[in-house]
């Protein structure tokens, strides 16, 4: 062992020190940097990790929401579909109601109308009555004038005795 120490030139003390060097830089990047660096990505996985499971249960929230959601637009669709049916319903039937109250209107209306047009007509049938009635009277004078006194007593009996 001398050989090789004395060819290649080994000084111990020289190894040793480099051994003691090695070790106090291996302690410090150890210490320093590797374990801080080896906590950090430890970290970094489970966040990671974490992450992950996050995202998968996210996930199933996203597929139950989405589910819901579907579930109360179907809901949702199909109380507005009774609500349209009901308001047409409703509409439809005010509409048959209007339409008989207005023909029942219509019918009033024109029955007071032929009500009132009868009134009218049997006033002026009474009107044309009387005007006739006063000009037989007038031409019954006129020609009663001219007649002899029995004559005309005996005309107004006639015509008493007609009339009741």
């Amino acid at each position: 062992m001398d050989a090789v120490v004395s060819t290649f030139h080994i000084e111990w003390k020289l190894i040793v020190v480099q051994l003691v060097n090695f070790a106090i830089v291996f302690f410090v990047l150890y210490r320093y940097a590797l374990k801080p660096l080896a906590q950090l990505m430890n970290d970094r996985k489970k966040t990671i990790s974490q992450g992950v499971e996050d995202a998968a249960t996210n996930a199933v929230l996203v597929a139950q929401t989405k589910a819901l959601f579907d579930e109360e637009k179907v809901k949702a669709q199909e109380q507005a579909r009774q609500l349209l049916n009901t308001m047409k319903k409703e509409i439809e039937e005010k509409r048959v109601a209007m339409l008989t109250e207005s023909h029942e209107h219509a019918a009033k209306i024109l029955a007071d109308t032929r009500t009132q047009l009868e009134q009218e007509k049997n006033m002026l049938i009474k009107e044309a009555h009387n005007a006739i009635a006063d000009l037989v009277v007038q031409s019954t004078q006129k020609v009663l004038e001219d007649l002899p006194p029995s004559i005309d007593e005996a005309l107004i009996h006639k015509a008493i005795k007609e009339l009741y």
